[in-house]
């Protein structure tokens, strides 16, 4: 894509409010939502797993839970990188754009540096609670093994 291309995705010679800003954002919104989702439905298995409610399929639902929250949390941990890279882009066209303002740069700056700890802290959560639910249902009640 050449610079003339480039600056007619800035809009109104702004790039802060331009889709160059507002895409990764949403794009990493809608990754969270994902993740959130799949993690909420696998703490319900998890439930369903420590209350034995369908004993006959506790494994299932047991494998299912951790699952889930594995998912969720690759969901999240590969959501960053493309953040990243999309935010460090925008900031680019930024400093190179002679419309692109200071107050500009170190707010795309700050917005990338808001959304990263909320994303690496809602993973580290999640591989603590991955780490807890598989303790849980295979160590300390041995659920696969009274089944069997």
């Amino acid at each position: 894509m050449n610079k003339n291309n480039i600056y007619k995705l800035i809009k109104e010679d702004n790039v802060l409010y331009s889709d160059l800003v507002y895409d990764p954002e949403e794009l990493l919104t809608y990754w969270f939502n994902l993740s959130i989702f799949l993690f909420t439905t696998a703490t319900i298995f998890y439930n369903l797993a420590i209350t034995r409610v369908f004993k006959k399929y506790n494994t299932l639902i047991s494998i299912t839970a951790i699952m889930g929250a594995v998912i969720s949390f690759f969901y999240m941990f590969l959501a960053l990188r493309p953040y990243n890279d999309r935010m460090n882009y925008a900031y680019y066209l930024c400093e190179t754009s002679p419309k692109c303002s200071e107050y500009q740069k170190n707010e795309i700056l700050n917005l990338k540096y808001r959304f990263l700890p909320l994303v690496i802290v809602n993973t580290i959560f999640k591989l603590l609670v991955i780490y807890v639910i598989t303790i849980t249902l295979f160590h300390k009640t041995n659920y696969l093994k009274n089944e069997i």
